[in-house]
């Protein structure tokens, strides 16, 4: 947003100098932020801010930034402003073009569809959609948005269902009368069942639904993503088992979803389902040291490693949690915490990248027991072993509540019992 707002300014016929610069940027966000009903983040702003001072000019590092892109001619010597370059014209077109904003009430329901599905973020999808939603009747909503949908991709699809759910029970209507749809349907009826509306969807939805999940994950990223979503979620007896439920599901991607992983797995490259990580976990001020070592698969979300967290350390899971990684947030969806992701979404696959960094998990904000977690070691995953399992630890766990009144000392860490409740939590 920055960004944009400098190179705005900098492109009318009286472009102020020195503060005045910083303060007409500030102004041009904020209202660049009205227009798009958009909140400025300002971190960003306060980093550019305090390298510029360091340099004399309130846009200093910002300018800077810039210049060494070719947006702005070389860093001017204050007071005077930058100028823009041709770079910098078609630079502000591009971002002005990808910032999120409020879709034209006008469009219609397939176009609306396209134009949220360009974020992945429910917040920026929902600020998207909001004027769109508002313009009509809930339930012409949903029809509108789930009749378009049929007969879209699966990625499509699931944005469509997700901007229908912001409804919630305002178009229930449309929801039964879109649960006879042979690809809405299912979703549909899985809806109405979450809401208490509907009987729960039988086996034949549910593996429908998660051919679904698949074909999503092959479009977004790739065949391996796709045979995860395939393995975690469709009944069946091995690989060749799971391909021929997809087949059966009648989904209109199947034939092209099972081929493509079929013949992933057959090149020969490494599948994620194979694999697994080994993760040294350790309560930060402990003295003596408090850590653990667990092997788990990389499939496995960031809710499956707060559960391992919890057996490990002996929380009693009372208290809320998160894990920060690469700056972001996750936790449980159901907490609803500002500005944090769904744990469950992301993979320790993803969140434990090779040459590795530490996460953070904070469990009970109000007393901060506070976790750094990193990536000791790839593992193939031996299908004789039930995952996850500890191989390595040090230190009894901490008491949760302590009392100066009644102190307690530690019970002794036992391997076994450990491994005995986290072969629960792998199914064995």
């Amino acid at each position: 947003m920055l960004v944009l707002a400098l190179l705005t300014v900098l492109q009318d016929d009286d472009v102020p100098a020195g503060r005045e610069l910083w303060d007409a940027v500030l102004d041009e966000a904020d209202d660049l932020c009205d227009v798009r009903d958009l909140d400025l983040d300002v971190a960003p702003a306060a980093f550019v801010l305090r390298v510029g001072r360091e340099r004399g000019n309130p846009l200093g590092g910002l300018v800077t930034l810039l210049a060494g892109f070719g947006a702005l001619a070389a860093e001017p010597a204050a007071p005077a402003a930058p100028v823009i370059t041709s770079l910098g014209r078609w630079a502000a077109r591009q971002l002005a073009e990808a910032l999120p904003g409020a879709a034209d009430p006008e469009i219609s329901a397939a176009e609306l569809i396209a134009e949220v599905a360009g974020s992945a973020d429910e917040a920026e999808q929902w600020e998207a959609a909001s004027e769109w939603l508002d313009a009509r009747d809930p339930e012409d909503a949903v029809r509108e948005l789930l009749e378009a949908a049929e007969s879209m991709s699966p990625r499509l699809r699931t944005v469509a269902v997700s901007l229908a759910e912001m409804l919630e029970g305002d178009g229930l209507p449309a929801w039964r009368e879109l649960a006879k749809a042979p690809c809405v349907g299912p979703h549909a009826r899985a809806v109405l069942h979450s809401w208490n509306q509907g009987p729960e969807p039988d086996q034949a939805d549910w593996q429908w639904l998660a051919a679904e999940t698949a074909a999503v994950a092959l479009e977004e990223s790739g065949p391996d993503e796709a045979l995860c979503r395939i393995w975690e979620s469709v009944r069946g007896d091995g690989l060749d088992g799971r391909l021929a439920a997809v087949r059966a599901t009648g989904h209109p991607d199947a034939e092209k979803l099972a081929r493509v992983v079929a013949g992933f797995v057959a090149s020969g490259a490494p599948r994620s389902i194979d694999q697994g990580v080994q993760l040294k976990m350790m309560l930060k001020y402990s003295k003596p040291p408090i850590w653990r070592s667990v092997q788990l698969p990389v499939i496995a979300s960031l809710g499956d490693l707060h559960r391992v967290i919890q057996v490990v350390f002996g929380w009693d899971g009372d208290h809320l949690h998160a894990f920060t990684v690469g700056g972001r947030k996750y936790s449980d969806p159901l907490f609803e915490l500002e500005l944090t992701a769904d744990e469950d979404e992301m993979r320790v696959r993803d969140a434990f990248p090779p040459g590795g960094r530490k996460v953070g998990y904070e469990y009970d904000f109000g007393v901060g027991w506070i976790h750094e977690i990193t990536r000791q070691k790839a593992i193939r995953l031996d299908p004789e072993q039930v995952y996850p399992a500890c191989v390595a630890f040090s230190g009894d766990s901490p008491i949760e509540y302590p009392s100066e009144e009644d102190p307690q000392e530690p019970g002794p860490f036992s391997l076994t019992e450990v491994n005995r409740k986290l072969a629960k939590l792998g199914g064995g």
